[in-house]
């Protein structure tokens, strides 16, 4: 039996019982269900970190191409600023997908001082192997009922809907987005 079955399967068990014993109100149910889906998204997140590592991505890595395979060909400046993060950093990741073949830059037909971001065929490929490692359900989800999994579905989507509107952006239960606009930090410049 595979560890990751066993331990998709232990932590969606895990899930139930916590859902099936808590007796108190809603808001402590809530509360055990969040903690627990946390729990399980933990770990769940570490094997896809292990499963994108096995295709020599980072889990950052595959969200810049994610990013870049979603839109026309942009300058680094749409992700920086779409993403909130350093531009450096941006650089250093775009450097790495650029090495490995995924992305090309190209000189802007407007201003060729300007460097656009580009997919290539073979970043295409790859961005294919990550949605479908980011997309591939846990065997325990498979083994639920249809009633329990569109359960889990709408709650997702009505939770996902409401983190936007919290932050004012599109429904990213449509398009998966990246988190609030923070800043990278960035290390002092040694002296």
């Amino acid at each position: 039996m595979p560890y990751s079955w066993l331990m998709s399967t232990f932590w969606f068990g895990t899930l139930l019982a916590m859902a099936k014993r808590v007796s108190g109100g809603p808001e402590e149910a809530a509360s055990e269900a969040w903690f627990t889906l946390l729990r399980y998204m933990e770990r769940h997140t570490e094997l896809m970190t292990d499963a994108l590592k096995r295709e020599g991505v980072s889990p950052v890595m595959a969200g810049f191409l994610d990013e870049i395979a979603k839109h026309p060909p942009a300058p680094m400046t749409r992700l920086v600023n779409h993403l909130g993060v350093d531009a450096a950093w941006v650089t250093d990741v775009v450097d790495k997908l650029e090495a490995r073949g995924d992305v090309v830059r190209r000189p802007s037909p407007e201003d060729r001082r300007v460097k656009l971001i580009e997919v290539t065929e073979a970043g295409r490929r790859t961005h294919r192997v990550i949605e479908g490692i980011m997309r591939t359900p846990p065997q325990a989800l498979l083994e639920c009922s249809e009633t329990d999994v569109r359960a889990l579905a709408r709650i997702a989507q009505r939770l996902s809907a409401a983190e936007s509107a919290e932050r004012g952006g599109p429904d990213s239960s449509v398009e998966p987005r990246h988190r609030s606009p923070q800043r990278r930090p960035v290390a002092p410049a040694p002296r």
